[in-house]
Formats: C-alpha cells, structure tokens, sequence
C-alpha cells in the first residue's frame, strides 16, 4: 500500500512540474508568434485566430549623402537677423504610428475594440521612436538621444524644455516643393486617421485560448524626417530647432502583435547620427537684397483747360521775364495733393501741354516749367525768390512753322517727361519766349495741361 501512495505521489509531482514548465514555455516573450505572425494592409482584413506577431522593430536609413558632420540640406534662407535651414533626417521604416485596438489578456474572455488615436497619442508615439532613432555624438566618443541633446540646447539657448516632434510640415519660409524625390509633407496625424478609420476589428479572445499577455493591432508606417533649425549669421548659436516627422499615406499598414510581458519595444537597433554641434558647420547665407517697392499705380489726370480761346496772349523777344506767365496750383487746378503723392512714394511727374499758337513775325518760340513765379534775385528789383524754388526746371523750343511766318492758329502738343517730383511744392509756372529783338511776336491761347504721376 505504500508502495502505491509512493508512485501515485511521484508522478503527480512529474505531471505538476511539466504543466508549469509548458505554462512557461508559452508565456516567453521570444519575438515569435505564438502561432506565426500576420499583417493586414487592406481594409476590413483583420488577422484570423493565434495569428499574433512579436513587437516589430523600426529601420532607421539616413538621407543620401548625408554624414553626421554635414548634413543634407533641402532648402535655406536667410532674412538678415537669422539664418534658417531645413535638414534632410532620413527615414524611418516600419515605424509604429498607434494602436487601433488592444486587450491585456488572463484568460477571460475578451474583445478587441477599435479606437481612433488622438494627435496628442500620434505625437507621442512618433517622439518616442524618433528618441530612440536619431543620436548626437560626444566628444568623450559617446552617443546621446536626440531627446537629451535637444533639451541641452535648448536649456543653453533658451528655446523650449521639453523634447517633442511635430506631425506636420509648418514650415513657414520654406517651399514644399523643395521636398523632392517622394519625401512626405503630409500631416501625420490627418492621414493616420485617414487609415485607420478605413480597417476593421473583429477578433475575440475565449477562455484560456492564447497564452496570457498584451495584445494589440498596431499601425506601421514610413516616415521622412526634417530638422527645421534657426541660427544666427554666424551659425555659432541655436535659436530654434523644430524635428519633423511626416508619414508617408501609402505606406500604412496594420499589425496584429503580442508581447508577454506588456511591453512592446519599436526600438531601432541603427541610429541615424548627428555631430554633435553640426549646426556650428552649416554653410553661410548670403542676406538677400531688399525686395523692390511695390509699384505704384499711374496716376493721369485729365485735360484740364488754364486758359480758353478769349485769354491770347502776345509774346515778344524781350526776354522771358517781361512774358505773360501761367500760374497753376496742383490742387485747386488739378486736384492734386503733391505732398500725399510724395509720401506714398511717387517720384516723377510729366507735363502734357496742348497750346493754340499763331505768328505775327517769323520767329521761334520757347516754353519753360518752372517751380516758382519769383524771378531771380536782383532781375526785378525789391523781388526775392524763396531759396531753391527760382529755378529753371524744364524747357523747350518749337517752331510754329520753320523758315517762315504763319499767322494761322494751330495746335502744339508738347511733351515734359519724368521730371522730378520734387521739384515741385504746390505749383508749376508756364512761361514763354521768342528769338530775341524786335518785331520777332507770336501770341497763344487755349492752353490745356494732363499731368501724369509715377
């Protein structure tokens, strides 16, 4: 009887030993599935029972012709005070964007549910893969995060304090067309939503029917990464430094996984390196010339009429300060504010003058623009002109009609381009001459003036 109790006792503690080892067996985490592995890319296509994957590990792939120490530039610009550089990271292969739906498994009958991720658990998700994917090295010949390097500068810069990347490409000097050879600008979070709205899942868990542990359907992308820095002219100091992370809408793809001990690790096993203080070695920005003046709209006024055909006027050869003169205000006359004109940026003025004109010798006949009615000082006596407002600004000779006399009223148009503005405060005076001497008479009438402004 003993002997019985003794051999039913041994191989009970046998049956014992190996329903916990097997219980063990099961429940490592070894990277395997614990019947295979699966991915779904496609709508509605969720993995089939015991198809659960271990945790899927990022790529990390530098961008062509890019070294820790010079980096690959896509575009830069400078405004004068700070020098502005968009850096080409690389890429990030299966990178894991969210999960659509997870359960902590014990046992216990359970449903996976669908969840859309929020932006705040986008960000999160890419700032702690790109933590552990792009490194800075050390002048002790060591290696830190992106995360500790940034916090360092910006702690000695004075730009933020903590560490975290941006879905979107805001970049606002910057072109996205310089973001060439299929690289992504998309706004993450907008197009990870996008997928994920589009899969289903429709999977249940029964009793004791997978080993215990988490599970998850997880989405996978691939993602371009940009460094968005702000220096100084001389590059020696960091002013702002933004990390971009832009995943591609076509390479989404969902991911059914397990891990024993609730921990899912995306981390790379390659870094994309930095020098440390790369920044430093950016080439130099030229300061752009200013931009030009936004050009003004031509002002043209019409035909105004300073003298009708009732108001001739006998010019001789006695000189143009003993001449009928014409007086005109820019303002009463043509409506014109000269000084609003100077002041929006208006540089020049031209004089369009029609004139009715006859003979009564045959003689050549002159026209002047003046900017005041004083005569210089001294010609008249008890006249002092206003300091620099005496003087000639424009003049012209015209003939009638050449080599003889004609003593028909005609119509002279006559041309005083681009003088200018300046010249000018609130009036321009007419005068008028002819050869000098005797019985050299002409007479106008019927003046008419359009001023152009530009």
């Amino acid at each position: 009887m003993k002997s019985w109790k003794k051999k039913f006792f041994f191989i009970a503690m046998i049956t014992v030993i190996m329903l916990f080892l097997f219980s063990g067996c099961n429940e490592a985490d070894n990277g395997d599935s614990p019947s295979g592995g699966s991915d779904s890319s496609s709508s509605g296509n969720s993995p089939t029972t015991n198809s659960f994957a271990g945790t899927l590990r990022a790529t990390t792939m530098p961008a062509p012709g890019s070294t820790p120490e010079k980096p690959r530039i896509i575009d830069s610009y400078t405004n004068g005070t700070s020098n502005f550089y968009l850096i080409d990271v690389g890429v990030i292969s299966d990178m894991y964007i969210s999960t659509l739906a997870a359960v902590d498994y014990t046992g216990v009958p359970v449903d996976f549910k669908k969840t859309i991720a929020t932006s705040e658990a986008y960000t999160s998700s890419l700032t702690n893969t790109v933590s552990e994917s792009v490194a800075f090295s050390q002048t002790d010949g060591g290696k830190v995060g992106i995360g500790f390097e940034w916090k360092a500068k910006a702690g000695l810069f004075g730009f933020g304090s903590e560490f975290s990347v941006k879905g979107n490409f805001e970049h606002h000097w910057s072109n996205t067309n310089s973001v060439t050879n299929n690289k992504s600008t998309s706004d993450t979070s907008t197009t990870a939503t996008q997928y994920a709205e589009s899969q289903t899942v429709e999977y249940k868990m029964g009793s004791n029917t997978h080993p215990h542990g988490m599970y998850r359907y997880a989405i996978y992308g691939v993602a371009d990464v940009y460094f968005m820095l702000e220096t100084s002219l001389d590059n020696q100091t960091l002013k702002g430094w933004e990390t971009i992370v832009c995943a591609r809408p076509d390479a989404y793809r969902l991911r059914s996984e397990y891990t024993a001990n609730r921990v899912f690790n995306n981390n790379p096993e390659e870094t994309i390196d930095f020098e440390e203080d790369f920044y430093k070695k950016l080439p130099s920005l030229e300061v752009p010339p200013p931009p030009p003046p936004p050009s003004l709209p031509r002002i043209e006024t019409d035909y105004v009429t300073i003298r009708n055909n009732s108001a001739s006027y006998k010019i001789n050869g006695n000189g143009v300060w003993f001449q009928y003169h014409d007086d005109i205000n820019f303002l009463t006359r043509h409506g014109i504010d000269l000084n609003k004109l100077k002041a929006d940026g208006y540089k020049t003025v031209s004089f369009h003058i029609i004139l009715n004109v006859r003979e009564y010798d045959d003689c050549t006949q002159y026209i002047y623009i003046y900017n005041s009615t004083a005569a210089p000082s001294g010609f008249l006596k008890g006249v002092t002109p206003p300091s620099g407002l005496n003087n000639l600004v424009a003049s012209q000779t015209f003939y009638h009609t050449k080599g003889k006399k004609n003593t028909n009223w005609l119509d002279h148009h006559i041309h005083f381009n681009n003088l200018s503005i300046d010249h000018f405060t609130s009036r321009y005076v007419i005068r008028y001459s002819s050869t000098s001497g005797t019985f050299k008479d002409w007479a106008n009438r019927n003046l008419r003036v359009k001023l152009i402004f530009e």
